[in-house]
């Protein structure tokens, strides 16, 4: 299924986006909505902004636990100028490169969904995908 239209995305109160085949890149309500994830089909969580800090997203391993299969990663990165977010490309891009390989689909998220998570999905592209900084940004 491609993903929803706009509208059904209203429907549950989330901002997220198919931005590559089988790659998501969504907000905060995207990854606690169970259901939406459901529905969807997302087998592999990206969590660009663990923790409980003002600006980040309180879930983890645990509060996926009743979804069977489905596979978790965070890493507790602030938005602010200082936060050295390249540590973490290498990663990133295999946990998503893994989820598409096995036939996944990958929710990359963070607060508003727009750019610790969008960050790391150009990463991804560009490194796994081996596309240019300009292709990455197009796609």
């Amino acid at each position: 299924m491609l993903g929803l239209r706009r509208s059904e995305c209203a429907l549950y109160d989330v901002d997220c986006d198919e931005v590559y085949p089988r790659l998501y890149i969504g907000d905060a309500n995207s990854a606690k909505n169970k259901q939406y994830l459901r529905l969807i089909g997302v087998t592999h969580v990206l969590n660009t902004a663990e923790g409980t800090r003002f600006g980040q997203v309180d879930t983890g391993h645990s509060y996926y636990r009743d979804m069977s299969g489905i596979r978790y990663m965070g890493f507790p990165m602030i938005d602010q100028p200082t936060t050295d977010i390249s540590r973490y490309f290498y990663i990133a891009s295999k946990f998503i490169e893994n989820g598409i390989n096995s036939g996944g689909k990958v929710l990359v998220h963070c607060m508003m969904g727009m750019s610790r998570s969008a960050t790391c999905v150009l990463a991804y592209l560009m490194i796994a995908r081996k596309m240019t900084a300009a292709e990455a940004i197009r796609t």
